[in-house]
C-alpha cells in the first residue's frame, strides 16, 4: 500500500495544472469516499442555515415550549426609594433565545419553572460559559426571585434564554 502511494504522489498527472487553476489549487488531493446521504443532510443542512430557517438559538430547544409564567426581567432602572425597576416580561414560548446586547445587567429576575440561560455570549452561542439557574415545577408555578449575574456582570449580557 505504501508502494501505490508513492507511486501516485510520483505521477505527474498528480501535478498537471487544471484549466483555469493555479498550480497550487492543481495537485490533486485524495478524496474519501463519502456516503449519498450524509453528503444529503449536509447540503439540506447548509441551505437550511442560508435561507435563515435555522439559526443557532433554534439548536437550543431540547424540552417543550415555556408555559406564559416562565419569564426573565432585566432591571431598567431605580425609584426615588432606590428600588429596581424591572422591564417588561421576557417570554419564551417560541423556543428560541432573545438577543439583548446590554453591558449593564448585574441581576435579573426568573419567574416560573425552567432552566435560565444568561450569556455574555450571542445567541448562536447560547450555551458557552452561561450564568445557569434551574427552578423545577414542583418547586415554583408562578413565583419570581431575583439572581445575581456573576458572568453577565462582568463580560455583558448578550442573550438570553429559557428552556422547559
Amino acid at each position: 500500500q505504501a508502494a501505490a502511494c508513492s507511486s501516485s504522489l510520483g505521477s505527474d498527472a498528480a501535478l498537471r495544472p487544471a484549466l483555469g487553476r493555479g498550480v497550487a489549487q492543481s495537485i490533486a488531493r485524495p478524496r474519501l469516499p463519502q456516503p449519498r446521504m450524509q453528503r444529503q443532510s449536509f447540503v439540506l443542512f447548509l441551505l437550511a442555515c442560508a435561507s435563515g430557517a435555522v439559526d443557532g438559538s433554534s439548536l437550543l430547544r431540547q424540552g417543550a415550549l415555556c408555559p406564559p409564567a416562565s419569564v426573565i426581567k432585566l432591571p431598567i432602572g431605580k425609584n426615588a426609594n432606590n428600588q429596581t425597576i424591572w422591564s417588561k416580561p421576557f417570554t419564551f414560548q417560541t423556543g428560541a433565545g432573545q438577543p439583548i446586547g446590554r453591558n449593564d445587567v448585574a441581576e435579573a429576575q426568573i419567574c416560573g419553572p425552567g432552566k435560565f440561560y444568561f450569556s455574555p455570549t450571542s445567541c448562536m452561542r447560547m450555551k458557552y460559559q452561561p450564568d445557569i439557574f434551574t427552578q423545577s415545577k414542583s418547586e415554583v408555578t408562578t413565583q419570581c426571585k431575583v439572581v445575581t449575574l456573576d458572568r453577565a456582570k462582568t463580560a455583558g449580557l448578550g442573550c438570553i434564554f429559557v428552556e422547559c
